[in-house]
Order: C-alpha cells, then sequence, then structure tokens
C-alpha cells in the first residue's frame, strides 16, 4: 500500500455513517459504505462491496481486500465521505 491507511479518518467515517446512515438490517448504509458496532462494543466494521475494515481496540484494525485498485477506491470512499461531513481535520 502506497499510503499509510488513516485509521482516526476510518473511525469518523464509522460514526458519520452510523450516524446518517439507512439503517439496513444490522447495519447502516451511507454513500457506498455500510459500517456497524460489533457485539462487544470493542470492535467495529466498515466495508463496500470489495473491500473489509476490522477496527479492534486500540486502534488496531485489520483490511480484507482482493486487489490494490479496490483498496484505494475505498480509501477513496472513506476520504469523501469524511470530507462531505464537515468534520475531517483541515
Amino acid at each position: 500500500m502506497d499510503k499509510k491507511f488513516d485509521v482516526t479518518q476510518a473511525l469518523r467515517v464509522i460514526a458519520e455513517v452510523i450516524e446518517k446512515g439507512e439503517k439496513k438490517d444490522d447495519e447502516y448504509y451511507l454513500h457506498g459504505l455500510y459500517a456497524n458496532e460489533g457485539y462487544d462494543g470493542y470492535r467495529v466494521h466498515l466495508h463496500d462491496d470489495y473491500v473489509k475494515l476490522d477496527v479492534d481496540f486500540h486502534n488496531t484494525y485489520n483490511l480484507d481486500f482482493s486487489d490494490q485498485k479496490t483498496l484505494e477506491l475505498f480509501i477513496t470512499k472513506i476520504h469523501d465521505v469524511d470530507v462531505k461531513s464537515g468534520k475531517a481535520p483541515a
């Protein structure tokens, strides 16, 4: 991965999707991203149709993706939602 993954940004986006997204079953959907909170409160999840992100306690995370291009598109979606939310740092 060329860029370092920004887990803090991902957590802001997860909060945004949960707060403003459309509830579908046990997760929320907003701008191509799905988010939900784990049953124990220590893990949150964010995914699209191709990439899955799990963020655990102490901001450790796991990304599951098939190729670099899908990961880059996922990171772009995260960035776009963060900017649209108005909560991204300047």
